[in-house]
């Protein structure tokens, strides 16, 4: 045999492989690309679930607080300002109570 037609038959082999694994190239090549597609997927609702974690926890420091001031104003000392503040005075007597019977409980 010449050394034309031993290459040109391994020519014709390889050529052949080559064909006959093209199609699983294209299905692993399109799984890669699944991959990578799903890994970018993954990583960005990771980002979006710390930006609404770091969110939720403005919100609670926002309503502690909110909280924590309201308890302050609610307290008697500031409701005692704030009445003189608004030209109020206090009461020097405790106020009446008035208890209404019906005759039939008596």
């Amino acid at each position: 045999m010449s050394n034309k037609k031993k290459n040109s038959i391994w020519a014709n082999i390889g050529m052949d492989f080559f064909y006959a694994k093209l199609p699983f190239v294209f299905f692993a090549g399109f799984l890669a690309i699944l991959y990578i597609a799903n890994s970018h997927y993954a990583e960005k609702k990771v980002r979006e679930i710390q930006s609404l974690q770091k969110e939720l926890q403005n919100e609670k420091w926002r309503y502690m607080a909110i909280e924590a001031d309201i308890m302050y104003s609610t307290t008697q000392s500031q409701l005692n300002d704030g009445v003189v503040k608004a030209g109020l005075e206090k009461p020097k007597e405790a106020p009446y109570k008035f208890e209404l019977f019906d005759d039939e409980r008596k």
